[in-house]
C-alpha cells in the first residue's frame, strides 16, 4: 500500500501558489485537489495492497471486455492503449 498522501495536494497547491495563495479556493475548485485528496484517503481507508483495485472499486469504475478483442492483444512486445475520459 502507498504512504500516507492526506492533504498532500492541497498542501503543494498552496506552497506552489506563494504570494498568489488568496487564488487558492480557486484553483482548487478547478484542479479539484481537496476531492482527490479526499479519494485518496477513501481507498487508503480500505487498506487493501491492490491500490489500483481499491480505486477503482471507491471512484465506482466498472470494466467491460470483449474476449475476442482481448485476444488480439500481443503477448510480448509493445501495446497501445486508447482511451476515452469523459472529465
Amino acid at each position: 500500500m502507498t504512504t500516507s498522501r492526506s492533504g498532500v495536494n492541497v498542501a503543494d497547491l498552496k506552497s506552489a501558489l506563494g504570494p498568489l495563495g488568496w487564488s487558492v479556493p480557486f484553483v482548487d475548485w478547478f484542479f479539484k485537489a481537496k476531492e482527490f485528496d479526499d479519494f485518496l484517503a477513501r481507498v487508503q481507508a480500505v487498506g487493501r495492497t491492490y491500490f489500483f483495485t481499491c480505486a477503482k472499486e471507491q471512484a465506482q469504475l466498472g470494466s467491460v471486455w470483449n474476449d475476442e478483442c482481448l485476444a488480439r492483444v500481443p503477448r510480448h512486445g509493445s501495446v497501445v492503449v486508447m482511451a476515452n475520459h469523459p472529465h
